[in-house]
């Protein structure tokens, strides 16, 4: 059998800028004739050495499995990653994968019934079930009611959010009856998540490896849990070993790891949570490399887009491959990408500039950096500008 590996990329390559070109770099390296697709690129294309397609779309088609001995997705949205991984021929090594692992987990239904399952503390939340409120079974005049009888054993605030949908789109925070209502008739057919709304601390860890092996990458700060959810680059991040302690420990880590084992999921996921009074609570498990893929690398060193590679073809253990990392890392966009800039200048820290570019997000451009530096230097840039850290 070949090992030939095929890797796609669906979104914007600047987005996951330096570290999948890094990535890439290792993997022609490391073997013969490997392709590269990309697509859904912005008009100021960034392309990759090597890549061997850049198409509007990736087609549909099933790939044989002598033609490519691994698939590696490192696409965003999970839809993509779901589309990438279903390519694959039975015997091609897939991440991340299994596919019924990715799918099971893009499914905010399947993923809440797995948190109770392994004792993963998770908001109370319920499902809007549109293809049984709104099928045949329910009396046409009772279907509104039915909804209301649902939630309400639900305590405001609220936040209702697609079953299939990841990255904050379609989500709303709702504080009264009569905005719940209007959300409820404005999904139209989709499948609703409704989930007790959490205040606090935002964050996200990603997890590396493959069943027994699983690897923690350092805890990233993505924000306050706010009323108002942006998809924006206007944000301030931060990643570094010692953030959320005393809310983060081995006891919710080991139930990550056993969650993951059961469905034997390789690759790279990525595990969002909110941290109020330290308690954590988490509210979904993306299983793809992230938005905070490159702000942990910066940090850790350990690049998931080639870490996702190793595990496809069997040298996870090995470790290979490993860049330096600052042992803590800031990513900035907008208007804070140059407050972070003015600070370091004046601290005159010492730091890694891992990434200076415009990137595009929905249609609109933004500064966006990452850098590098120690525990210390990050703590004191960031309350330079302004920014307290759980």
């Amino acid at each position: 059998m070949t090992t030939r590996t095929l890797a796609i990329r669906s979104l914007d390559l600047a987005q996951a800028a330096p570290f999948l070109q890094r990535a890439w770099s290792h993997v022609r390296d490391s073997e013969p004739s490997p392709e590269l697709w990309v697509s859904d690129q912005p008009e100021s294309e960034m392309t990759l050495p090597g890549a061997t397609k850049v198409v509007s779309a990736i087609p549909a088609v099933t790939l044989s499995s002598s033609e490519y001995g691994s698939l590696v997705s490192w696409s965003i949205p999970n839809e993509r990653t779901l589309e990438d991984v279903s390519l694959a021929a039975a015997g091609t090594a897939v991440v991340p994968g299994p596919l019924s692992a990715v799918y099971t987990l893009a499914d905010k239904r399947a993923a809440k019934g797995l948190f109770q399952r392994f004792g993963i503390p998770t908001p109370k939340s319920t499902v809007i079930d549109r293809g049984f409120i709104e099928g045949g079974l329910l009396n046409v005049n009772y279907r509104r009611h039915f909804e209301r009888r649902v939630v309400s054993e639900l305590s405001f605030p609220l936040i209702v959010k697609p079953v299939w949908d990841c990255m904050g789109h379609g989500a709303s925070v709702v504080l009264t009856e009569e905005r719940l209502a209007f959300q409820l008739s404005a999904a139209g057919s989709r499948d609703l998540l409704v989930e007790e709304f959490h205040y606090g601390e935002a964050g996200s860890i990603e997890i590396l490896g493959e069943p027994g092996d699983y690897q923690f990458q350092p805890p990233c700060w993505t924000g306050g849990s706010i009323e108002g959810l942006t998809a924006n680059f206007d944000t301030l991040r931060v990643a570094h070993p010692d953030l959320f302690a005393a809310a983060l420990g081995p006891a919710l880590e080991d139930s990550l790891r056993c969650l993951l084992d059961s469905l034997q999921f390789r690759g790279s996921c990525c595990v969002d949570f909110v941290v109020s009074n330290s308690e954590v609570n988490v509210l979904e498990i993306n299983p793809r490399v992230s938005g905070a893929s490159c702000l942990s690398a910066a940090a850790s060193g350990l690049d998931a887009f080639y870490a996702s590679y190793e595990i496809a073809n069997s040298r996870w253990s090995e470790r290979s491959v490993k860049m330096c990392g600052s042992g803590a890392a800031i990513q900035a966009g907008g208007t804070w990408a140059t407050r972070v800039e003015e600070q370091i200048r004046e601290l005159g820290v010492e730091v890694e500039w891992f990434r200076d570019q415009k990137i595009v997000v929905d249609g609109v451009a933004s500064r966006s950096v990452i850098i590098g530096a120690t525990l210390g230097d990050v703590e004191a840039i960031v309350s330079a500008v302004g920014q307290a850290l759980p």
